[in-house]
């Protein structure tokens, strides 16, 4: 035998012996769940549970119960809040390691050493706080699907010095009698009753908590509630949804019950906000009220949203004033591929290239690209008030002497420097070189490309 194994057999024969003569003391943390995976056992070789009936999944140190998202978890025995592992998301998964992989957590311990533990909890619902003093039946929280988990289950464990204890009983098990109160059937003995008086439990909410939203925006939220205690929720009771933490949002602050809601049944609150106008995260707290529990009672449930920064509008030199976020316009010199008349459209501070047929909802056209049905063109180095003027395609440019006159663009034809448009030139080949990025220009239809004439003076992309 190697010293690993000698180890693991006398930490396994000392849980089993500490354990073999403790009376049962443990009540089903849920109503009714069904197991889905049992505490993992070796014997001869295989993997077996408690009875040492064969399994599948190997190196299993719990009991996990299949169970929807926002079943109630109730404490197994009395003791003390021992841990609370809160702010993982509802989204598990094989790779998740939030929360060590248990997600959202409660650990309590009990007089007799035991430890034990509720995994994967709902974000959320925890209604419990570290030292807090439990009893059996108490509620927790939820189930849900957080941490290292594939999907809506209650993982339950129990630990003592140092190692794990199966709470079923067997002759493959770490004690051969079942820890449960209702013995092999593991019945929830002390959590079936409810709470006395008011009471209630966190179902479901419509809204994520990751919601974004844009600023003065109506936002809503819908609430699933039980009805968790023994008084039945009514109108005469004055029983409410109200808010009680968080800021003030503009929109209700209460929320009556529209009729009777038996104890076990389930209510909906629908509420709706509007968003305010500063950027940031807005968290606003509601929880059961009554006449008799003015206070408040059960869970406490939040509408959670993240108001987004405004779109910003765009500054244009071009047309000397602001453009909303969105809006399009045209402007009469050449830019992103087009000989003339050009379209940019604003997107939250910065100028995009785009075309008229892109230009959903409000436009600004230039007049100046509206076209005379007939007018005698004007030759290169002519005085010109608009391109419809030019003839051959030449461009409306303004000239070094001051005024506008006909030229020729980048790579069109020309004889002379005095043929090109602004500061380009009259290049070897014949034609009109353009100004490369970074380079001075009078106007954005000298750029070289996609290039315009920014507010420095020269050809580039800042407008």
């Amino acid at each position: 035998m190697t010293k690993t194994f000698l180890t693991t057999l006398f930490a396994a024969l000392f849980v089993f012996l500490a354990h073999a003569g403790a009376s049962a003391q443990l009540s089903s943390p849920i109503a009714g769940g069904r197991v889905t995976s049992h505490f993992s056992h070796t014997s001869r070789g295989r993997t077996v549970n408690y009875a040492c009936t064969a399994m599948s999944r190997s190196g299993h140190r719990g009991t996990d119960y299949g169970v929807p998202i926002g079943t109630t978890i109730s404490a197994a025995a009395a003791g003390t809040v021992g841990y609370v592992s809160e702010g993982c998301s509802n989204r598990g998964s094989l790779s998740s390691r939030c929360g060590g992989g248990f997600g959202n957590y409660v650990t309590i311990n009990h007089a007799d050493g035991r430890t034990t533990y509720y995994a994967h909890m709902t974000p959320g619902s925890i209604r419990v706080r570290v030292g807090q003093r439990v009893e059996c039946g108490t509620v927790l929280g939820q189930s849900g699907n957080s941490g290292r988990s594939t999907g809506p289950h209650l993982h339950f464990e129990i630990r003592a010095g140092g190692g794990r204890i199966d709470p079923y009983g067997g002759a493959c098990s770490t004690q051969s009698a079942h820890l449960w109160n209702s013995g092999a059937s593991a019945a929830q003995t002390c959590s079936a009753m409810p709470r006395m008086g008011d009471d209630s439990t966190f179902v479901r909410a419509a809204l994520p908590d990751t919601s974004v939203v844009q600023p003065g925006e109506e936002v809503t939220q819908r609430w699933t509630l039980r009805n968790s205690g023994t008084t039945t929720w009514s109108t005469m009771g004055a029983h409410r949804l109200e808010h009680a933490g968080g800021p003030t949002l503009e929109g209700l602050r209460r929320m009556d019950v529209s009729g009777n809601v038996a104890p076990n049944a389930t209510h909906e609150f629908t509420l709706t906000v509007r968003a305010p106008s500063m950027p940031g995260t807005y968290t606003a707290r509601y929880r059961m009220m009554s006449t008799a529990s003015a206070s408040g009672f059960g869970t406490v449930v939040t509408i959670k949203f993240r108001v987004a920064r405004a779109p910003r509008s765009c500054s244009s030199m071009t047309l000397g004033r602001t453009v909303p976020n969105g809006e399009c316009v045209q402007v009469d010199y050449a830019a992103c591929g087009a000989s003339s008349c050009s379209w940019f459209r604003c997107a939250d501070g910065a100028w995009q290239c785009t075309g008229e047929a892109g230009c959903g909802g409000e436009t600004h056209e230039s007049a100046r690209c509206d076209r005379p049905t007939e007018m005698e063109c004007a030759s290169a180095a002519e005085p010109c008030t608009s391109v419809a003027e030019c003839c051959g395609g030449l461009l409306c440019a303004n000239a070094a002497s001051g005024g506008r006159q006909c030229c020729a663009g980048p790579e069109m034809p020309c004889e002379s420097d005095g043929d090109c448009c602004g500061n380009m030139a009259c290049g070897a080949g014949g034609t009109c070189e353009c100004v490369p990025v970074g380079s001075p220009a009078s106007s954005t239809l000298e750029c070289c490309g996609s290039a315009y004439r920014t507010s420095r003076g020269v050809c580039g992309y800042d407008t």
